[in-house]
C-alpha cells in the first residue's frame, strides 16, 4: 500500500511545484523591470522546478537510465535482452483442456528461445508422436542431437525417441487391426491405450 500511495503524493508534489514556477516565471516576464524584488518571483520559480524535479527523482532516473542499460546489455549480453524463460506451466494448462496442439506449439516455442532446454525435447517429440505429428517429432529430434551437449542426455533423448516411435507404430498396428476386426474396438495391444501421456515430472539426467 505505501509503495501505491508515496509515488503518488510525490507526484502530486511535483506538478504543483511545476505550476508554481510556471505561475511565477510568466509574471517575471511580463514585467520590464529588472531591479532585484522584480527578480525574485524568478529565483522562487527556479526553486520550485528544482523541488519538482527532485519529487520525480526516482522515475526520472530510471527512464533516463534505459538507454544506457539497453546499451550495456547488448554489450554484454546480446542476443538475452526480452528472452522469455521456459514457462511449463502453461503447457500444463494446455493438456488439461485437451488443447495438445497449442501444447506442441508451446514447447516448440520454447526450444526457439531455448535449444538446450532437455525437458522440452523429451515432452515435445513424446506429445508430437502422440498427435501424429511425426515431422515435428523429427524436427526436435535432430534439433535435439544438435544442441545437447553431454553424451547422457543424447543418449536419454533417443531413447525417447525410439520408445515413442514403438507406441506410434503399436498404436498403428492397432488401428489396423481394428479396422480388419482382428481386435475389439477399445483394446489396445500390449495394453497401449494411446492417450497423451502426462509429460514427465522429473528429468533426472537433465544437464546442469
Amino acid at each position: 500500500m505505501r509503495q501505491t500511495i508515496f509515488p503518488i503524493i510525490r507526484w502530486v508534489a511535483a506538478i504543483g511545484f511545476l505550476c508554481g514556477a510556471y505561475i511565477l516565471g510568466s509574471r517575471v516576464t511580463a514585467h520590464e523591470d529588472t531591479n532585484f524584488l522584480a527578480v525574485m518571483p524568478l529565483l522562487y520559480s527556479i526553486g520550485l522546478l528544482i523541488l519538482g524535479v527532485l519529487c520525480m527523482g526516482p522515475e526520472l532516473m530510471h527512464w533516463g537510465s534505459i538507454p544506457i542499460r539497453m546499451v550495456f546489455e547488448n554489450m554484454y549480453n546480446p542476443g538475452e535482452r526480452g528472452v522469455p524463460p521456459p514457462d511449463y506451466n502453461i503447457i500444463r494448462l494446455y493438456i488439461e483442456q485437451e488443447r495438445y496442439e497449442e501444447a506442441l506449439e508451446q514447447y516448440q516455442q520454447i526450444l526457439h528461445y531455448h535449444p538446450d532446454e532437455f525437458l522440452a525435447y523429451v515432452e515435445g517429440i513424446q506429445l508430437a508422436f502422440e498427435l501424429d505429428e511425426r515431422e515435428v517429432a523429427d524436427k526436435l529430434y535432430q534439433k535435439g542431437l544438435g544442441h545437447l551437449t553431454t553424451p547422457e542426455t543424447v543418449e536419454h533423448l533417443k531413447r525417447v525417441y525410439a520408445e515413442a516411435e514403438l507406441r506410434a507404430q503399436e498404436a498403428a498396428q492397432e488401428e489396423i487391426a481394428q479396422e480388419e476386426g482382428v481386435l475389439p474396438e477399445g483394446e489396445a495391444a500390449d495394453g497401449y491405450a494411446g492417450e497423451v501421456p502426462p509429460p514427465a515430472e522429473s528429468d533426472p539426467e537433465r544437464p546442469a
